[in-house]
């Protein structure tokens, strides 16, 4: 049976997942990660779907992750991108339309874990963040000051320990239209 995960809080400054450590205070406040969000089988239904473009039945999954999940949050996310990054591809930075959304966004990663970048072009900072796969990321931006970029290429060397070989990424955005 397909099943959203609830949120936990991270009691420590240190967190470890899979391969990957993650030092809390070095991510931005304004950048919340959750691990483990959907599990295998409800990833394996979503990608399907992305897969077949059946966005009829993506939109009310969307819908219901929305009340499950982003509602207690006081998030009320009413718009849903969908998306494949074949194997070694990359995406170019972006940043959401001020006129279009506003400034909070969640990303779903699915499919294979990868190296995500944020970039901050007031502060000119970069943060790269390990996104597991059947994660979530959701990025507070209120200010519009980040950019989201995912770099072209077929393995992520995270440290002299850890690559990342990457599969197809498949994503669903949620943003909050202003329409």
């Amino acid at each position: 049976m397909s099943e959203i995960n609830k949120i936990s809080s991270i009691s420590s400054n240190i967190i470890s997942y899979k391969d990957f450590t993650y030092n809390v205070p070095t991510i931005p406040n304004n950048i919340q990660l959750i691990l483990d969000i959907i599990d295998d089988v409800t990833e394996e239904r979503l990608i399907s779907l992305i897969k077949d473009k059946n966005v009829n039945d993506l939109r009310k999954i969307c819908k219901c992750i929305t009340n499950e999940v982003f509602l207690p949050l006081n998030l009320k996310f009413n718009d849903y991108q969908f998306s494949v990054l074949e194997k070694g591809k990359g995406m170019y930075y972006e940043k959401d339309d001020k006129n279009k959304y506003y400034g909070v966004i969640a990303i779903l990663n699915m499919g294979t874990d990868i190296l995500f970048n944020l970039k901050n072009t007031v502060k000119n900072t970069v943060n790269n963040i390990v996104l597991p796969k059947r994660s979530l990321l959701i990025i507070n931006d209120q200010q519009y000051e980040l950019l989201r970029s995912i770099a072209q290429r077929k393995e992520d060397i995270i440290d002299k320990n850890t690559n990342i070989i990457r599969d197809d990424r498949y994503s669903i955005v949620f943003r909050i239209s202003k329409y």
